[in-house]
């Protein structure tokens, strides 16, 4: 049963080191390899605790992937567009409220992608004022009483770290 290749693998096997609370590696191989996995593959050891898998082909991560901030603002979008999809929300706030917390993904990509310190700097500024302005409206739908206050807060403190984290990339970028 032949196949081609598409991509390397380094396939790493991390056993519970005996004396150590630490893993190491036991077995490393650059070459594409199948690999079937059984108690008996590894005879006084137990089945691996972790198999590590790497694709050697795939592209380097983008800028603002690595960025914490990036991370949490996706999962803030995420969650914004659960919650307008959830509750029976008039359609200007359903609809600024996802451009808004979109607008935050988005800035923050966009400034990463940027050489210049004040183009990066700028992005950020608009990123964060979409922090508040999701917040804003948040703020007007809980006293509306369209959302509960426990949910405002919880999307408060979201938008609050996010907001710090991006406080702190514009001062780095002053």
């Amino acid at each position: 049963m032949g196949s081609e290749v598409l991509a390397s693998i380094t396939l790493q096997i991390v056993f519970p080191s005996p004396s150590s609370s630490n893993s190491k590696p036991l077995l490393s191989s650059r070459s594409p390899i199948h690999l079937e996995l059984s108690a008996s593959s590894f005879p006084n050891q137990g089945l691996p605790t972790s198999i590590y898998c790497r694709n050697q082909s795939h592209l380097p991560m983008f800028d603002f992937e690595k960025l914490e901030v990036y991370r949490q603002a996706k999962s803030f979008h995420l969650k914004m567009k659960g919650l307008t999809q959830m509750n029976d929300l008039q359609n200007p706030e359903r609809n600024q409220l996802i451009r808004a917390s979109l607008s935050i993904v988005l800035n923050i990509a966009e400034g990463a992608g940027r050489f210049s310190e004040r183009d990066k700097r700028n992005f950020y500024i608009i990123a964060r004022g979409s922090v508040y302005e999701c917040i804003a409206i948040l703020d007007l739908m809980k006293d509306q009483q369209q959302i509960e206050g426990d949910c405002f807060r919880n999307f408060f403190t979201m938008g609050e770290e996010i907001s710090r984290m991006l406080y702190s990339l514009i001062k780095r970028y002053s």
